[in-house]
């Protein structure tokens, strides 16, 4: 089992990378509250590495640990909570791969751990559009820029 304060560092990171426009920030904290969405996230991947200890036990060390989760992996999982945006298996299976650093054999081991990848999203997408600050978030008005 991942450590929850790994799961909360990681959280604190996507959150982040979600909230990344200054105004946004501003207002969700005003509307909603970071620690609400934060919470959200963690049990999002809570329930992701649960499930990858189900299926795919080998796995969970490996592609769930503290460094992986707070630089690579962010930015998709805070895909998955932003609006109109969607998370790839490949993109995570990819960063994954990248991760480990230069290989020969790249490719295979991105359609390898492809899988995996999508076995985690999958957990991690369905369990934070449970949480009510998710559907605050995800129907969160914003402004967008005029060209």
């Amino acid at each position: 089992m991942i450590p929850d304060p790994v799961l909360a560092k990681a959280a604190i990171t996507i959150v982040t990378l979600t909230l990344k426009n200054e105004s946004l920030q501003g207002a969700v904290r005003r509307k909603i509250g970071f620690d609400p969405l934060q919470r959200a996230v963690a049990a999002a991947l809570k329930a992701a590495v649960t499930e990858l200890e189900t299926d795919y036990p080998e796995w969970v060390a490996a592609l769930f640990d503290e460094s992986f989760l707070t630089k690579e992996a962010a930015p998709v999982f805070a895909a998955v909570v932003t609006r109109g945006r969607d998370a790839s298996a490949t993109e995570l299976a990819r960063r994954y791969v990248k991760s480990l650093g230069p290989s020969r054999t790249a490719q295979q081991s991105v359609r390898r751990t492809e899988r995996v990848a999508g076995v985690a999203l999958a957990a991690y997408t369905a369990e934070i559009r449970r949480h009510d600050t998710y559907r605050s978030f995800a129907y969160f008005p914003r402004r967008t820029r005029r060209t």
